[in-house]
């Protein structure tokens, strides 16, 4: 069975989407990681088999936990990921460009903070804004990744 982005989103990222997670990008060529905080989500917006069915690579939206005013995300990005490895503590993602993407679970003290961000979205007519913002987004952004799959 062919994997799909809801299949691959949830293997890689579920226990993330549900615990919360922060994220660290080694850019190549530099020395030290850039710790970029806690996600509020992940999202893989594309899925690409590998012809004659060796490996995949996919597109993932992450968004850092946290709110602008009208409200979006505070930040959002798109990596194409070639390779990962599901270690013991974290999850390492290769991208296309090269950087190091490393997902790590929470520590107790970060938890109420994530939790908090995930209520927030519960509240009473935010909740409605939010759906919205997440399909708008999500939608956004694969369309990008199948402009840049089809040229």
């Amino acid at each position: 069975m062919e994997p799909t982005t809801e299949s691959v989103e949830r293997e890689l990222f579920g226990i993330f989407n549900a615990k919360g997670g922060r994220l660290t990008v080694r850019v190549i060529g530099s020395e030290r990681p850039l710790d970029l905080g806690l996600v509020d989500s992940f999202r893989v917006v594309r899925v690409a088999a590998h012809e004659g069915g060796d490996g995949m690579d996919f597109w993932l939206l992450w968004r850092a936990l946290g709110w602008q005013n009208d409200p979006q995300p505070q930040f959002s990005h798109l990596k194409k990921v070639l390779r990962w490895e599901k270690r013991r503590n974290d999850l390492l993602l290769h991208t296309e460009d090269g950087d190091e993407i490393t997902v790590d679970f929470l520590d107790h003290e970060e938890a109420p903070e994530w939790a908090e961000g995930q209520r927030f979205k519960t509240v009473p007519g935010l909740r409605e804004t939010w759906l919205e913002v997440d399909r708008r987004q999500t939608e956004h952004m694969r369309d990008i990744a199948n402009h840049y799959w089809h040229g």
